[in-house]
């Protein structure tokens, strides 16, 4: 599981659906959950979790995909395997890892030292903690 820390900015609820703006790095990711802790609040911090096989990668920043957690990385590794590929990725002072198929890898065809964009959709981030 991915881990990032990040700090509340909005929080818009309709009934039992809330949407959650969080500051992490440079970047607003957005998520969007059924389940809201009543100690998430703006303001406060917490901790993001990401499954690496819901972080997806692009070679461009795609202004065009239905994901707005868009984030340029630089590839640090690759641990290519028959099927499936891991991904160490940097994004400022953190380190993130993403599993994908070997072909999606290939297709990319990125080495290390390359910039990519982490992808992750709203629903695919999890607040696992409250800070404070």
């Amino acid at each position: 599981m991915n881990t990032l820390v990040a700090t509340v900015k909005e929080i818009y609820s309709i009934q039992q659906l809330h949407q959650v703006f969080v500051q992490c790095n440079d970047r607003t990711l957005q998520i969007v959950t059924l389940e809201l802790d009543p100690k998430i609040q703006v303001g406060v911090k917490v901790k993001l979790g990401i499954k690496p096989t819901h972080l997806l990668l692009a070679k461009d920043h795609c202004k065009t995909l239905s994901i707005t957690n868009q984030f340029p990385a630089t590839l640090q590794n690759s641990n290519k395997g028959k099927i499936l590929t891991t991904l160490k990725l940097q994004w400022q002072n953190t380190t993130l890892e993403s599993i994908i198929t070997t072909a999606a890898f290939e297709q990319l065809n990125i080495k290390e030292g390359a910039v990519v964009y982490g992808c992750v959709s709203e629903s695919a981030i999890t607040i696992t903690e409250v800070l404070g």
